[in-house]
Parts: C-alpha cells; structure tokens; sequence
C-alpha cells in the first residue's frame, strides 16, 4: 500500500480541488527552471514555475515488488525562458503543490528522492544509447584480454575493443606496453569503472623529436556521426567526457579529427597526478569532407606525449593543421614506468556536460557494448579467451563432418556471424590441438590441411582437406578470428 503524505492526505480528503503541479528542471551549470499547470505562477522552493507551458501529467503509480514507480508528462513544454539544450541539461523533478498556498509542498523532497532518481536514471540511459564511442568503459578485449602487448615502434595496436595504442620515438630506445587493466591493478581507486585502456612506458620517452608521440585512439565509424551533419552549416555541437590517471602532472591535449586528418581540433587538458576528469563541449565542423558510412567519421586521440618543431597553437576550434603537440602539451611518459589509463569515454551531439559521478551510468552494459563491439572484431573462442593456437576444443570451435575420407577436400556449412560486419572481414585460423592454423581431426588425433575461405558482412565459408586418416564420420574442427576494424 502507498503511503500519502498527511499534508496531501488532508488536501485530498477535504473534497476541494486546489492541487497543482509543479516540474523543476535544476541544470548541471546551476540554473534552474520552474513550470507548472496552474492557471497562474506558482513560487515553489523559491523558483518561481511558470503557468501556461503545454504540459500535462498522468497519475503517479505505485508498483509491488521491484518494478519502478512512475508517472507520464505530456505536451509540448513551450517557454520563453526555455531553449532547447536546456531539454537535456536536467535532470528534473515533479512535485505537487497547494496552489491556494504560495508554493506549499504536499510531496517534500523526502517524499520524492526516487521519482528524481528515477526520471535521472531514465536520462542517462538515454544519453548512454547515443555515445557513438564504443567500449568507453574498456570492459571487452576479445583479442589480448587483459594480457596486453608490447607496442612496436610508429605501430599502432588495439589492445583493447576499439581502443588502439601508438607511439613513436625517433631515438628507438623506448619500450611501451599497453593493455586492458582491471580495476583491481589501478594505481589508485576509482568508482563505477572496472577496466581502462593502459599505455605504459616500462623505458621512459626521453628526449623527444620532432614526430614523437604516444596517444589512446579511437577510430569511430561514419554512419555512428553522420547524424551530427559535419561538414555543411547546421552541424551540431558535441561533448566529450572520459576520465584519465597520469602517474605525472602536466598538459596532455584531445586531438578530434576526420578520416584523412585535413579537419582537426586540439583541446589541452591540465592534468594532475592521479585521476582526472575531462569534460568539454566544441562546435560541430561546417566544413570539410567527414564520411558518412562504412569508414572512419571521427578520429579521436588523447596524446600523453608529443613533439613538434611547430606545435599547434589554435585550440577548440576546427582546422586544417596536423600536429602531435599543442603548444603547452608535455611528455607524461618521460620517466620509467610512468603509466597514463583512459576509460569512461563519453562522445556524443549536444552541449551538456557529464558530472564525473554520472559517467558510469553512461557506459553501456558489457552485453551491449560486446554486440557493438562485434561488428568490428568477432572470434569463435569464448569471449573472454584471448584467441590462440592449441587452446583446446570444445569452446566454440567450427565443426563440420568428414564426406569425404582420405586426404581430400571437404566444405563447411555456411558460418553465420553473431554480428553483421563493417565490411567483409579478414579471417585467421587457429588449430585447436596444434600450433599451427591447420585444421584438426580430433578422432585420429592429427591434422589436415589449411583452411580456404571466403567471407563477406554475413558469415564465412571455408573448405580443408582432412587427414589421410580421417573416415566418414570424423570431424573437423578450427577455431577464427574475423577482423573488420577500422
């Protein structure tokens, strides 16, 4: 049973209508508005809610169990003191008052801490959908798990589901590891996160030339911006958010660029030592070339060393100068294992400002973000098995019957992917009884011969010839990798 608030029960037993209701709209840069559907101004909390905006409500109900407790809001909310990035700035909260009484509240802000959680929550999960970043929250490395790898010079890498790292050090004498890292191995503590995006200069950086660089990159696909209209008058402002630990203080600077980096935007971060929150809004680009399908619409990078002879100076604003170093950047990987970690990457259309508590509830959920992250890179291993030579069968593996004994061909059904891919993908092959990419026929204990495949968006067929032993009957197995990155 729900329980009423006696100053609102007394209201409702007294048989005369004089309730009216009242939203708040308290905006994260402090503003707040204040609306109502009275006839007439209501001051309520001391913000004055103004009458005559479009809207209507529904009943609140009230749910058993664990189902969430709600209320609709209809209309069209219309106010000269309302602009439309303010629709998304909220988070807001409902309340009913005694509209004979100046602003008097029956429901107390005791009375009503889960309809603004509620309505909050419903937000966020909105502006999770849209963040055309994937894996911001690095929770999915299908391909090193939290293994990681040691980076080749000027050699990018994903260490992580759409996350790559990269360095260049002319002098060569530096080593840099990157990797998925669990929370549990963070330097220091940090809420709502379970994994980050590492590079780590286990040889300092030093003395950098000209071209050196270390950054994170994420490369994002066109068709996931195309709807801000970059490159024609119109484009939409955007915001990014992410959180960054540097063992060193110093300036580190976001780089956004388009696939062929002739549009560019630099913007310089201050960083202290520990965790950092990062979070800025830049104008939409009106011109250029920004694709729109299948390959790289956005380019983002965090640059955590860099050096140029000419750095770029213009900052937050569109551009056609290529650098490594802003003006003011720094190298953060200038000593022995000194360690930079991104996660919690927020890109989206808009000028709102994530808190550094709500970026968390941003992130999509693992299941979401693996789905998201398998139009890219899919394998036949179990999620969280690093694909491998001899890693055992019976976890996923492609099996398909012996038609044919002998060491002669035989052809696999059609394989269907989980996930439609960009483009058609680039296929490897892991034997799961041996070191080498060869088939396998586990019943005589040998191998057969390489697979020949093709591939497109959808699936993959292969054929192998199995083992001069192998009789009707018999099957074979091997395990894939299908990489369709950007």
């Amino acid at each position: 049973m729900r329980t009423i608030p006696s100053a609102l029960q007394a209201k409702l037993a007294s048989g005369v209508t004089t309730l009216a209701r009242c939203w708040i709209i308290a905006r994260r840069d402090g503003v707040t508005l204040g609306f109502t559907d009275h006839d007439e101004d209501i001051t309520f909390d001391a913000t004055v809610c103004h009458a005559a905006t479009g809207l209507t409500a529904s009943e609140a109900t009230a749910q058993l169990g664990l189902q969430v407790d709600g209320a609709e809001i209809a209309g069209a909310l219309a106010d000269d003191s309302l602009l439309e990035s303010d629709l998304v700035i909220g988070p807001a909260a409902t309340d009913i008052t005694d509209s004979t009484s100046t602003g008097r509240a029956l429901l107390t802000a005791a009375d009503a801490p889960t309809a603004r959680a509620g309505i909050s929550a419903a937000q966020l999960a909105a502006m999770a959908a849209h963040n055309v970043a994937i894996n911001g929250g690095v929770d999915v490395a299908q391909e090193l798990g939290t293994t990681g790898a040691t980076l080749a010079n000027n050699t990018a890498k994903y260490t992580a589901d759409m996350f790559e790292a990269m360095y260049n050090h002319g002098a060569n004498t530096a080593v840099v590891t990157s990797a998925q890292l669990a929370s549990s191995s963070f330097p220091s503590a940090l809420s709502g996160f379970s994994f980050g995006h590492q590079i780590k200069a286990t040889t300092a950086i030093t003395s950098p030339a000209s071209g050196d660089f270390a950054k994170h990159r994420q490369k994002i696909e066109g068709y996931r911006i195309a709807r801000w209209g970059f490159g024609a008058a119109g484009a939409s402002p955007i915001v990014v958010a992410f959180r960054l630990y540097s063992t060193a203080s110093g300036t580190a600077f976001v780089k956004l660029s388009n696939s062929d980096q002739s549009r560019c935007l630099y913007h310089e971060i201050n960083v202290a030592a520990g965790w950092n929150v990062v979070a800025f809004s830049v104008a939409g680009d009106t011109t250029g070339t920004w694709q729109a399908t299948t390959s790289t619409g956005l380019t983002f990078e965090l640059f955590v060393s860099g050096k140029e002879t000419t750095p770029a100076s213009s900052l937050d604003a569109w551009g056609t100068t290529n650098k490594v170093q802003t003006t003011n950047a720094t190298n953060l990987l200038g000593t022995n294992n000194n360690l930079t970690i991104l996660t919690g990457l927020y890109i989206d259309a808009g000028t709102q400002l994530p808190a550094a508590a709500d970026l968390p509830l941003l992130m999509r959920t693992f299941d979401q973000e693996v789905a998201l992250c398998m139009r890219y890179y899919e394998k036949s291993f179990p999620v969280l098995t690093p694909p491998a030579q001899n890693a055992g069968t019976g976890i996923g593996e492609t099996t398909w019957p012996v038609i044919v004994a002998g060491a002669n061909n035989n052809r696999a059904p059609f394989n269907p992917f989980t996930v439609r891919k960009r483009i058609s993908p680039t296929l490897t092959f892991f034997n799961p009884s041996n070191t080498n990419g060869n088939v396998s026929d586990s019943q005589v204990g040998a191998d057969g011969g390489a697979p020949a495949s093709t591939a497109n968006e959808r699936g993959l067929i292969m054929s192998a010839s199995a083992n001069a032993s192998s009789v009707v009957g018999n099957y074979l197995r091997v395990h894939w990798t299908a990489d369709a990155r950007l």
